[in-house]
């Protein structure tokens, strides 16, 4: 099983060729995520975050995956 990842944002498309080969990817363009987006399951499963240099994680989505 492939670690579980959220990405954010625009990426190249071999970027995204590349995350998806090594990870199972939750990828989602539109951030702050909506409430509700991610389900529980994906939210407990997830290991990591990838982001836009310029975009960066919020502390709150941090904090509601480490809840999950």
């Amino acid at each position: 099983m492939k670690p579980v990842v959220l990405s954010l944002g625009v990426f190249p498309p071999a970027t995204m060729s590349a995350l998806a080969e090594l990870f199972e990817l939750h990828h989602f363009t539109v951030y702050p995520l909506p409430e509700g987006t991610l389900n529980p399951d994906v939210k407990a499963r997830i290991r990591a975050i990838a982001t836009e240099a310029n975009r960066g994680a919020a502390r709150d989505l941090i904090a509601s995956l480490a809840e999950a």
